[in-house]
């Protein structure tokens, strides 16, 4: 499936309101052209319902929203974006095939493209063996790639998947993670919101963070998380906590026991601090068997609070 031509987005000062709540506040970003963007944020930052304000299903109070040129709602954008919702719906008394025919049917497809497409998008998410049974009688996950598929069909330029590894054991996981890193190489523009961070980083260039329907971060994943910031150290050997400062002086560290431990939590600004981290440890005797990132969090002390989160 070969994406012809490309398309990208653009947000202008975008707000938008359910009743009295303000959901969106004069958010502004443009999402390259064949880029994969993660919209990151947690439960009420606005993530879905910017996924839908750019599908057209929600119009903003103020600001506009473009798609490959086109007013976001309109006949020309929606012709160029396939949509994944949160809840996907899928029709349980089909077969999946029908469900996939239906949906072709639906955007005026001609017949004769397809039932080849059908086939292709069938096999591609592995669901060829079951393409005939009702969908009633598919797991979450099984559910999930059918949706999936109906999403990618008619290879369209700009892809707004919510959550889309939801239901997928790790797999299938892995599945999208692929799909989605092949449509980007042939040109698709994708926007995907998720709550998990380590994903993210394996299929997006760009991030947004959003919090309280505000933009507040934006950039590289090392530039918005920050995932050098926490970095778990494991020792082979536990060690007294009290000699932990004088053999690390200058560098803050963070422990969870009081007087033997054989880890703790320390602080860098850049994966280039790394290596001579480790060198200084060594130097200290300190038998270093494992570096990971600490459990990622979206916030940081730079980030101001605002009251309580939208829904």
């Amino acid at each position: 499936m070969e994406v012809h031509g490309t398309a990208g987005v653009d947000m202008h000062a975008v707000t938008v309101k359910l009743g009295s709540r303000t959901i969106l506040r004069s958010v502004s970003h443009s999402f390259t052209a064949s880029s994969v963007t993660a919209i990151l944020g947690p439960n009420g930052a606005g993530k879905t319902t910017l996924l839908r304000t750019v599908m057209g299903l929600i119009h903003p109070v103020a600001g506009r929203v473009t798609v490959g040129g086109h007013v976001a709602g309109s006949s020309a954008s929606k012709r160029l974006v396939g949509y994944l919702p949160e809840r996907p719906g899928v029709y349980e008394r089909l077969s999946g095939r029908q469900n996939l025919v239906f949906h072709a049917k639906m955007r005026g497809l001609d017949s004769s493209f397809y039932y080849k497409e059908v086939d292709k998008l069938l096999k591609q998410f592995g669901l060829s063996d079951v393409s005939e049974n009702q969908v009633a009688t598919y797991s979450k996950g099984m559910k999930q790639r059918l949706a999936l598929a109906r999403t990618f069909m008619d290879s369209p330029r700009v892809v707004l998947l919510d959550e889309p590894t939801s239901g997928l054991d790790p797999d299938g996981s892995v599945e999208v993670t692929r799909l989605i890193q092949d449509k980007a190489r042939e040109g698709c523009t994708i926007l995907l919101s998720t709550h998990n961070p380590y994903f993210a980083r394996q299929v997006c260039q760009e991030l947004v963070l959003l919090r309280l329907g505000e933009l507040v971060r934006e950039g590289k994943f090392d530039s918005v998380l920050a995932p050098y910031s926490r970095l778990t150290v494991r020792l082979l050997k536990p060690v007294e906590v009290a000699t932990l400062p004088g053999l690390l002086d200058g560098y803050t560290l963070t422990f969870d026991h009081e007087r033997v431990t054989d880890h703790f939590i320390i602080g860098l600004s850049s994966k280039e601090e790394v290596p001579e981290f480790i060198r200084v440890a060594v130097n200290a005797g300190l038998d270093i068997v494992e570096i990971e990132p600490a459990e990622l969090t979206y916030f940081t002390d730079r980030d101001s609070h605002k009251g309580e989160e939208n829904a």
